[in-house]
């Protein structure tokens, strides 16, 4: 797409950033499963941690795309500081990392979309046939004009936080137990042993947080519409994430979450909603 056919403004671009991050898929599967996996109360301790981080990572990283306005993001900014053979090989490097998550994702969406799909509709959809769909779906939005990428996004986001929110709503209202932030929120736990691991599977909620700069050719404003969209991403992911996944520690009370977590996995929110929703 041309430099003349720029469309794309900061609340755009940061649907685009918010949608790579999936909000259902993160909340319902990552939540889940990083306190499965990691039996520790802080998960939405650790996603203050990392939006704090990578805020201070992104003031930097944006400023560079002001100077080198180019959709190669990574390669461009590690080839123009450190030769083009670094950034050669940062990009292959990113090329089986993003892949390797991307299949990832699929599989986890795939699972948690037939899961719900089949409660829903008493349905037995297998989880590869709704991530072949997505895999379709994401192609032909791929090939497609950005600017009805974004439409589409815009109404999936919408969606997808409304799910959230309606759970987070329903969490509180039923608490089964007292909420307790000190637990969830223990600043104690952000040296804590386990906390590397917990953080590990955090940061993949943020993916695609830096995505705003590879569309620098295609803003309206080069110089502050990635970097103003890129920050607000970050704040947004950080704040409705931590508060997502201490929701999840109210619905199912502190004493609980860790061993529902572990029976339920991704599956949890919607057997919450399938006990404590309309019949």
């Amino acid at each position: 797409m041309g430099l003349e056919q720029r469309k794309l403004g900061v609340p755009a671009l940061v649907v685009m950033i918010i949608a790579a991050s999936a909000p259902l898929t993160a909340v319902a599967g990552g939540v889940t499963t990083n306190y499965a996996v990691t039996g520790m109360q802080s998960v939405p301790l650790s996603f203050l941690v990392v939006g704090a981080i990578l805020l201070v990572f992104s003031i930097g990283y944006t400023a560079m795309s002001r100077h080198i306005p180019n959709a190669g993001a990574f390669y461009a900014y590690i080839a123009q500081g450190l030769g083009r053979a670094s950034g050669v090989g940062a990009a292959m490097i990113a090329v089986v990392s993003y892949n390797l998550m991307q299949i990832g994702i699929y599989g986890m969406f795939g699972f948690a979309a037939s899961s719900f799909a089949n409660s829903m509709m008493g349905t037995q959809i297998p989880w590869w046939v709704m991530a072949l769909a997505a895999w379709v779906l994401v192609g032909l939005l791929g090939v497609n004009r950005v600017d009805f990428s974004v439409k589409v996004l815009g109404i999936v986001v919408a969606a997808e936080f409304l799910v959230v929110v309606i759970y987070n709503v329903m969490a509180f209202v039923i608490s089964p137990e007292a909420p307790a932030p000190g637990a969830a929120f223990d600043l104690s736990d952000a040296i804590a042993p386990g906390m590397g691991a917990v953080m590990a599977f955090t940061i993949a909620a943020f993916m695609g947080f830096e995505s705003g700069t590879i569309y620098n050719e295609e803003v309206k404003d080069p110089k502050r519409t990635a970097r103003t969209a890129t920050i607000i991403a970050v704040i947004v992911i950080a704040c409705f994430y931590a508060f997502s996944a201490f929701a999840i520690s109210v619905g199912e009370g502190a004493s609980n979450v860790l061993g529902a977590s572990a029976e339920f996995g991704p599956d949890l929110i919607f057997v919450f909603f399938a006990t404590h929703g309309p019949a």
